[in-house]
C-alpha cells in the first residue's frame, strides 16, 4: 500500500503559489542593515537574516511604547533591540524610496 500525499501536496496550484513566492522574494530589493551586516531590509519593511533567509518580525517593545516597531538582532549572542523606522531612514532614504 503506497502513502497518500498530504492534503497541501494535493492541493491544486500549490507548488506554482510556492514557487511564485520565490521568484517574488528573489526580486526584491534587500540592503545591509547598516551596523548589523548579518541582517537586511527591503523597501516594504520586512527584515531577515542573510545566510538563513529567516524573517525578523517586528513587535511594539513595551519599554518604549513611543518608538514604533522594533527588529531583535543577535550578535554574538548578544539580543539587540533597534527601532524598525531607524533602520528603513538609513538604509531606505526618503529620496530614494519616492
Amino acid at each position: 500500500m503506497t502513502p497518500k500525499p498530504s492534503i497541501m501536496a494535493r492541493a491544486k496550484g500549490y507548488g506554482r503559489l510556492a514557487d511564485l513566492r520565490r521568484h517574488e522574494e528573489r526580486e526584491q530589493d534587500w540592503r545591509d542593515v547598516p551596523a548589523f551586516p548579518e541582517y537586511e531590509v527591503n523597501a516594504n519593511r520586512q527584515v531577515r537574516r542573510k545566510t538563513t533567509k529567516a524573517p525578523s518580525h517586528p513587535y511594539r517593545y513595551m519599554m518604549r511604547p513611543n518608538d514604533g516597531e522594533q527588529v531583535d538582532f543577535w550578535i554574538n549572542g548578544q539580543r539587540h533591540v533597534i527601532s524598525l523606522d531607524q533602520i528603513m531612514s538609513i538604509a531606505w532614504p526618503k529620496e530614494e524610496s519616492e
